[in-house]
């Protein structure tokens, strides 16, 4: 059986977006057979040279693993190739990793729904080849996507199971993960525990110094973690601490300017949030100047205009709010639901809300295009959320666990779905009551801001 992929996928994302998304994992799973070339075309040759169906599926692999880098519709074509072939010999170990890699190309790419549907299938393979601890990186994994979409309740109960998982291995590495994540649900889940929080952050951070793959990296989102549960209960000149402290290990990671932007990011907030304008706005411009000399993740971009959207309502400084919002939302991606966005979309209606009440000068087509906009994000939330639900009720019924919470939940989904669509309406009538008095006032002006 054929399996259809999109080809066009960036594979590039930060998963600090906002500084509380979850730790996802591309495992290093180990090949079948060692020692093949790195060279696509030598790799070509073996495969029409191997004799069984073994030797087949380690070069398979091994071509994934050369072209994913540079290539992702040819890796996605070895994986697929890679499945068929598993599939046809009943090999679930094999099955489990063209999965997973599969899953994780869709996690990069924000196809949240196409990543859960693959982790869970790489899930059941691992479990039938008798891979625990690959079944916990599933779990995980699965976490990191719902915690994605803002979902910090229910990847709990997963992450409890994986953390016992990888005691029971003595898997140290991948604790530390583990922890690191419960402790960003226990800060960012609809009744936040600030106390758990920090002993998960401080016991991963302990953790972390007994180990030696990826240390770096953990001891860097881990005190930016902290950092970030000072300034959410107003301790500024602790998160700055914190924040500073993060940014030390941020010179032997790949992604070492991004980590740098969300650090100059962070405590220009903080500088903010503890009236230190001067401050804010000089850590901001500097974060300012590393994302436009390199290229930065959209989402961390996006992060910066809405702080400084935030310094800028604290001042009073409306109109320069509006034209920053402006051009924040144009650089934004379209077509995928990002909450970010949403967030500004947010902002600059309230925005021309206030400077039409002080001025009457807000062109009827900004407001009504920031509305066609809002709506068609709203939509793609909702799709989303629908899906993601699904996946998450399959996710229960193979764990058995909460099953009755998770139907408790997609109900309230469709609840909330049903009032989004209330305030829309609303939204919609405030609009038309303003364009009314636009008319009134016979204003010709069109703006082609989101043509």
């Amino acid at each position: 059986m054929k399996h259809q992929h999109c080809h066009c996928l960036y594979t590039i994302l930060l998963l600090l977006a906002t500084m509380t998304i979850g730790s996802c994992i591309d495992e290093e799973i180990e090949p079948l057979r060692k020692e093949l070339p790195n060279s696509e075309i030598q790799l070509l040759e073996l495969l029409g040279e191997a004799e069984n169906d073994r030797d087949k599926l380690n070069i398979y692999w091994k071509l994934y693993k050369t072209v994913k880098g540079e290539d992702t519709g040819r890796a996605i074509r070895y994986l697929d190739q890679q499945i068929d072939l598993a599939i046809k010999t009943d090999n679930h170990e094999a099955l489990g990793k063209a999965y997973h890699s599969l899953g994780f190309i869709y996690d990069k790419a924000e196809k949240q729904v196409k990543a859960i549907e693959y982790y869970l299938k790489s899930y059941d393979h691992f479990g039938l080849s008798g891979h625990s601890g690959l079944q916990a990186l599933e779990l995980n994994n699965i976490s990191a996507v719902l915690m994605d979409i803002g979902d910090y309740d229910y990847p709990i109960s997963l992450l409890k199971e994986v953390e016992n998982t990888y005691h029971k291995l003595n898997d140290t590495t991948n604790l530390v993960m583990t922890k690191m994540n419960l402790g960003i649900c226990h800060m960012k889940k609809s009744n936040p525990s600030y106390w758990t929080a920090e002993r998960y952050f401080d016991d991963a951070i302990l953790l972390n110094g007994t180990v030696h793959r990826r240390q770096a990296y953990f001891f860097n989102r881990l005190y930016n973690l902290k950092g970030m549960l000072g300034y959410r209960q107003g301790k500024y000149n602790e998160a700055i601490s914190y924040y500073q402290q993060s940014s030390k290990f941020i010179y032997d990671l790949d992604n070492k300017y991004e980590k740098q932007t969300i650090a100059l990011y962070n405590i220009g907030e903080s500088y903010a949030a503890a009236k230190d304008f001067d401050s804010a706005i000089k850590w901001l411009n500097r974060a300012k100047e590393v994302e436009e000399k390199y290229d930065i993740n959209e989402k961390i971009v996006l992060e910066w205009y809405a702080i400084k959207g935030k310094l800028y309502q604290e001042l009073g400084l409306h109109e320069e709010l509006g034209n920053l919002l402006e051009e924040g939302i144009n650089r934004a991606t379209r077509d995928t639901y990002n909450i970010k966005l949403l967030s500004l979309i947010d902002m600059l209606s309230a925005t021309y809300i206030l400077l039409e009440e002080k001025t009457g000068n807000v062109p009827k087509a900004k407001m009504m295009e920031l509305l066609r906009f809002k709506v068609s994000q709203e939509e793609l939330q909702k799709t989303m959320k629908t899906n993601i639900q699904s996946e998450t009720l399959r996710i229960a019924a193979r764990k058995e666990i909460e099953v009755n919470g998770l139907n408790k939940k997609l109900a309230e989904s469709r609840a909330v779905e049903g009032i989004n669509i209330f305030y829309v309406l609303i939204f919609g009538l405030l609009i038309g009551m303003i364009m009314t008095v636009f008319l009134l006032k016979h204003i010709p002006k069109r703006n082609n801001l989101y043509l």
